[in-house]
């Protein structure tokens, strides 16, 4: 019953009616991974913050060759030289900061 009503509360989905099997047992993030939402919303985070840098910093048009190649350059070439949130910072100055992604949805 909590997982229809957590469904309907925050994806605003209706419960099929007379519904009593385990839904949220085939939900495979929840049941075994849950990390996999996390990683998700950090993605969000980092997107948000490096698309802020690169219109306010760099001047950026975002869909340009330039864009692409300065993203190739220095957020991909570097690969796995850094753990992720040093990685966010060396890039854009700053530690991971909500600020950019909630600026998007206001």
């Amino acid at each position: 019953r909590l997982w229809w009503d957590l469904i309907e509360k925050y994806q605003a989905l209706q419960r099929p009616e007379n519904r009593s099997a385990p839904d949220w047992a085939a939900k495979y993030h929840i049941a075994l991974t849950p990390v996999y939402y996390h990683s998700y919303e950090i993605g969000h985070l980092v997107t948000s913050q490096l698309q802020a840098f690169l219109i306010g910093q760099m001047g950026a048009r975002l869909g340009q060759p330039e864009v692409g190649q300065w993203l190739i350059e220095n957020y991909f070439r570097p690969g796995a030289s850094q753990d992720w949130a040093s990685h966010v910072e060396s890039v854009t100055g700053e530690a991971l900061n909500p600020k950019y992604f909630v600026d998007t949805i206001q």
